[in-house]
């Protein structure tokens, strides 16, 4: 569901008191990750003029072996290409191996853009992003994120590059709009797996094996 988390500050003798509280929505779910907050519409778009690049947002999670398996990443105009990318953490905070491109370019679609994908294995940190692939700008949408925070947004150029530029060192204002999501396993089918009929007992574990008791 929809946490609304208000922060307020209050200083005697402030002569503007209506900016002093600041809403954020926090949407929980059991398998998607994202930034943006899913009540606010995107502002614009960012990509690069005149040549290519690559654009990212880290994520952490706290399953071994977890897996990515859907990418959806929003535009603000279409019609460029583009292909999606991971990476695994370098150990020191930014984008390091790629271990996923998506084998042929997309086209940006304005609005919402659902990928499949394997189940890309990624690591306890790692970061997920647009290649621009094209020399016109992406328009790989965004919110604004007044002052934006260090060591969650990057972006390198040409795409490939390895040395990689935190938004917040250039003051760029984004947070972009691209959400995750895990590969949940499908629980197996007792009923239909396993003979005999369940008599009173129960399906313990994925390697389909019964185990005595209620």
């Amino acid at each position: 569901g929809t946490t609304n988390v208000t922060v307020s500050a209050v200083t005697a003798g402030d002569a503007n008191a209506a900016n002093n509280t600041k809403v954020w929505h926090q949407t929980v779910t059991t398998n998607a990750a994202f930034y943006k907050d899913s009540t606010l519409a995107d502002v614009g778009g960012v990509g690069f003029n005149g040549g290519t690049g690559d654009f990212v947002e880290k994520f952490t999670n706290t399953v071994p072996g977890q897996s990515i398996n859907e990418v959806n990443v929003n535009f603000f105009a279409g019609g460029q290409p583009y292909q999606l990318g991971i990476w695994n953490s370098d150990g020191h905070g930014k984008p390091g191996t790629n271990v996923y491109t998506s084998p042929s370019s997309l086209t940006a679609v304005a609005g919402s853009n659902n990928i499949t994908l394997p189940n890309v294995v990624v690591a306890d940190t790692f970061f997920v992003g647009v290649r621009q692939t094209g020399t016109t700008n992406v328009s790989f949408a965004y919110q604004s994120e007044t002052p934006p925070r260090s060591g969650h947004f990057f972006f390198t150029a040409p795409t490939g590059g390895t040395t990689w530029t935190d938004f917040a060192s250039t003051g760029s204002a984004f947070r972009f709009s691209l959400q995750v999501k895990y590969h949940i396993p499908v629980p197996p089918n007792c009923a239909t797996n396993l003979q005999p009929v369940d008599g009173g007992n129960k399906c313990s574990n994925v390697d389909l094996t019964w185990q005595s008791g209620g």
